[in-house]
């Protein structure tokens, strides 16, 4: 079991962690040679005959003291997800096991120097990584900003991947930054959290899931009703084109029984000299033809 303590000195604050049962091996020694990139620096010192892991934490807060009023919002989250990601990294790069990060939110610390979270990572005792994971997934889920709905998005993908077992670390490089207000009040920081806790957040986010199916169902609706509107038009325009070339056909046809009853020899003559007749017939034939293959190339599209 870890014991965790934190001491207040002159020279600055210091995170204790010691063990009964810790156990030696080639982590402890690639830990301790190595200065590994967004870990917090320790030092071993002994007490009482007693092994203790010695963090500098001077000029860092952990998540709990700094989002304790106040929201974490939407940079400070992909900042941690970026950092959290790195230290995964790491324990690849030096062999090490991701079972000795620390990432409870009393064990991860922002730098607000270099605008940074950092990493405990204890290599005497392993931990539960789900347990941990669990944890700080409840406490982004409690404590982020819901008034950005990146922010929302990122925290319930994080929640949903500890909780299936996945590890995966959402991926926040389509989120855009935003402008901080670190003097916002804690009376604000929700607009969807209730007083109700945890269980309305969740039950706040199903129904902004909801509200946001129903505006894309709208959209795709309005998109359907445009289309059937544009489609109603243009069978409107190919009517109107098929009633004016039956009229130009029925005035043809009524000419020609004219002509041929009372003169078969002037309708000869007519088309022999000038194609009037047949030109008009033409004309009606591609007035009837056109509209037709528009008609059926319009709807060859729409399947």
């Amino acid at each position: 079991m870890i014991v965790r303590e934190v001491e207040q000195k002159i020279t600055g604050n210091i995170l204790i962690l010691s063990c009964t049962e810790g156990r030696d091996g080639y982590e402890v020694r690639m830990y301790e040679e190595n200065e590994i990139d967004g870990f917090l620096k320790s030092r071993v010192e002994y007490r009482n005959g007693e092994e203790l892991y010695v963090y500098d934490i001077s000029g860092y807060e952990n998540l709990s003291d700094r989002y304790g009023h106040t929201s974490i919002r939407i940079n400070d989250l992909k900042t941690l997800f970026r950092d959290i990601s790195s230290a995964f990294m790491m324990t690849e790069r030096y062999i090490l096991s991701p079972e000795h990060l620390r990432l409870e939110p009393e064990n991860i610390y922002y730098g607000s120097k270099d605008k940074r979270f950092y990493i405990c990572f204890y290599p005497k005792e392993e931990g539960e990584l789900k347990t941990t994971l669990e944890t700080l997934a409840d406490f982004i889920i409690q404590n982020t900003d819901y008034n950005n709905e990146d922010a929302i998005r990122l925290a319930y993908e994080f929640y949903k991947n500890v909780t299936m077992g996945s590890f995966i670390i959402p991926d926040c490089s389509d989120v855009k930054e935003t402008e901080n207000k670190d003097n916002e009040s804690i009376n604000n920081k929700n607009i969807y959290k209730s007083e109700a806790g945890y269980c309305s957040e969740r039950a706040a986010y199903r129904e902004y899931e909801r509200e946001r199916s129903t505006d894309a169902g709208s959209k795709s609706c309005c998109e359907d009703k445009d289309k059937e509107i544009s489609g109603g038009e243009e069978a409107k325009g190919i009517g109107v084109s098929l009633v004016i070339c039956g009229i130009i056909m029925t005035l043809i046809t009524v000419f020609l029984l004219v002509a041929v009853i009372c003169s078969p020899s002037e309708i000869n003559r007519l088309l022999e000299k000038n194609g009037v007749l047949g030109g008009i017939a033409i004309a009606a034939s591609l007035c009837t033809v056109i509209p037709l293959m528009k008609l059926g190339h319009g709807n060859k599209i729409q399947k």
